[in-house]
């Protein structure tokens, strides 16, 4: 019996771990293109199917010290999330006002 809930936790962690991988190439793609709001959507997502995975594991208290630890990872990649949302709507603010200030210096010169 203790053979095959091995087996069992095997295929979970490969399957999540191929997940994962999964996410962590999307993840990086989109940081190097800066495309924040695709970023966004796939955190999110890979936040519900961790969320999901820890959910299904068996009762077992090293198991449930250990979701507490990975959880808390997930909520503080969430608080890091909404920073780089932030940081990211004052850039954008930022920019969209320079460009509207060289618009209005071209206008002027010319």
């Amino acid at each position: 019996m203790l053979f095959q809930i091995c087996i069992i936790d095997l295929m979970i962690e490969k399957g999540i771990q191929h997940t994962l991988s999964g996410f962590s190439l999307e993840i990086k793609e989109l940081v190097e293109q800066g495309e924040w709001d695709a970023l966004n959507e796939v955190l999110t997502q890979r936040q519900k199917v961790l969320s999901s995975f820890f959910s299904q594991l068996p009762k077992n208290p090293q198991i449930e010290e250990l979701v507490g630890i990975i959880k808390n990872l997930q909520n503080e990649d969430a608080d890091f999330l909404q920073t780089v949302q932030r940081q990211k709507a004052a850039i954008e603010k930022e920019y969209l006002s320079l460009k509207q200030g060289r618009k209005s210096i071209a206008a002027y010169q010319e």
